[in-house]
């Protein structure tokens, strides 16, 4: 079943904490995993559970490393890499480029951060244009990059993150593993509804 990864950012409160965490209890769907800010994942017991981050001092069974919003230089999320891997994390990296079309800065990426790396690891495709965008996905271009980071990796596991929406989902899960989402995944209603739905097709 393909991934479903839910990247809530800071958009978790007091006031929503609540409604959230007793709406995605109705999701029936395997590959669910949410990444709640590191002061609320211990709410998420009995969920697959992603840190934003690598933290040193929370437990998780995934991590996200190196979503462009989080600055970090290569040096850094190579570090982290290294760190989750000896922690025997599943990590989700995240590598993009500024153009969908440019393959070799994304080949360039992977031969860095992948290099002695003998870990479980989930790669997540943003370009950075598609990043909290309206912009709309070129799923042909896509479907491209898709299959020349499987093939030149060994058939890694690809996600895709970037403006993924009610129309274009399905679309996009027909050609990679799975996506990363954000606003998507803010509002637990629709979250719900879509992927109960989506199991019925995917």
């Amino acid at each position: 079943m393909k991934y479903i990864i839910c990247n809530l950012k800071t958009h978790l409160n007091e006031y929503n904490i609540t409604d959230y965490l007793n709406t995605i209890k109705k999701i029936n769907y395997n590959n669910f995993i949410i990444c709640p800010e590191k002061k609320y994942i211990s709410l998420f017991h009995g969920f697959k559970v992603c840190t934003q981050d690598f933290y040193e001092d929370v437990k998780s069974e995934y991590t996200l490393i190196g979503h462009f919003e989080k600055h970090d230089t290569i040096e850094d999320i190579k570090e982290k890499i290294i760190k989750a891997t000896n922690k025997k994390l599943k990590i989700i990296l995240c590598i993009g480029n500024n153009d969908i079309e440019d393959y070799n800065s994304i080949k360039e990426q992977l031969n860095y951060y992948l290099n002695n790396i003998n870990g479980n690891i989930i790669i997540a495709y943003e370009p950075y244009n598609m990043i909290g965008s309206i912009n709309e996905v070129n799923i042909d271009k896509l479907d491209v990059i898709i299959k020349k980071i499987k093939k030149d990796f060994n058939n890694i596991t690809v996600l895709y993150g970037g403006n993924v929406n009610t129309k274009n989902i399905k679309s996009i899960l027909q050609i990679t593993d799975g996506v990363l989402m954000a606003r998507m995944s803010y509002n637990p209603h629709k979250l719900t509804n879509l992927l109960n739905n989506l199991k019925k097709s995917i």
